[in-house]
């Protein structure tokens, strides 16, 4: 059985991320698991009020046990007063462990019943936007997983319109096929974005363009996908625009090292999407295998 796994600080925006995370999983008919990854101070010291003792060590590491049963219990009753229409109750379990959170994961001996990581922001700008954006470059880069960021006021509703910033990358037609998965199971709408600073598309560009939309039409197997052409924009605005206008429910992007995914996060003169929005973003690696995305999914 595929679940979500969300990363938790114990933070408001990672409960409401585990709320987003819980409503998903009830459509998707997937479970959850709950990781909260903690640190040892390498020197005791009477500023982290850690003295090295094994005691000490436990009292800590029970204590957040407990504060994760309270958020499971928490959880477990919001989604079924919330759902109690939805034949499915997603299991929802949870790990605690000492260790950096994205590193835990990479240990995984498999990864196959992992759907995605979901990690959710508090407002950042600045300096705290560019230390996010690393965070979510190391979330992919060492999990390999799909990571949905979740805003701290967005609230679930049904996907109906999903957005995928497209630059027509290698891997961009076997990421639809695998998103028309998750489409599916809303009966959304999948957008392609592509945003041009130039009102023209270059003719080799476009004639890339349109090999690429008929083997969309060919190969992905799902009817309900269009493509709309944003120019005279910047990546910034382009993607400002349709997530203010273009009723969209999910942003889907790929992270590709120096491209797109770093226009967007890196550093404060750059889209406010995460902090000035309620959308939540789909992110994939541009390495990982999207074979099985959605298999053992509803």
């Amino acid at each position: 059985m595929k679940k979500i796994i969300v990363a938790t600080d114990f933070s408001p925006a990672a409960e409401n991320a585990a709320r987003y995370a819980l409503h998903l999983a009830y459509h998707l008919q997937v479970n959850v698991e709950l990781l909260h990854a903690f640190e040892i101070p390498l020197i005791s010291s009477k500023l982290t009020g850690f003295d090295g003792s094994v005691e000490q060590y436990q009292e800590l590491k029970s204590a957040k046990f407990n504060q994760l049963n309270d958020l499971v219990a928490e959880l477990d009753q919001q989604g079924r007063e919330a759902r109690p229409e939805l034949p499915w109750i997603p299991q929802i379990t949870y790990r605690c462990e000492e260790g950096e959170v994205f590193q835990l994961i990479a240990e995984q001996k498999s990864k196959k019943d992992m759907l995605l990581l979901t990690v959710g922001t508090s407002s950042i700008d600045g300096v705290n936007r560019f230390l996010f954006g690393s965070k979510v470059r190391r979330a992919i880069d060492q999990t390999g997983l799909p990571v949905l960021v979740v805003p701290p006021l967005a609230d679930f509703a049904p996907i109906r319109r999903i957005a995928f910033a497209a630059d027509f990358g290698t891997n961009d037609l076997e990421l639809l096929h695998a998103l028309s998965g998750l489409a599916r199971s809303f009966n959304a709408e999948i957008l392609i974005a592509h945003v041009t600073k130039g009102n023209a598309v270059p003719l080799a560009r476009q004639k890339k363009i349109d090999t690429f939309l008929k083997d969309v039409t060919a190969k992905a197997n799902y009817p309900k996908i269009y493509y709309r052409h944003l120019s005279g924009m910047n990546v910034e605005q382009g993607l400002t625009w349709l997530v203010e206008h273009g009723n969209i429910d999910l942003l889907v992007m790929v992270h590709r090292p120096h491209d797109l995914f770093d226009q967007i996060f890196k550093g404060s003169h750059t889209m406010k999407i995460v902090d000035r929005t309620t959308l939540p973003t789909l992110i994939f690696t541009d390495s990982v295998s999207l074979a099985g995305f959605m298999s053992g999914c509803l």
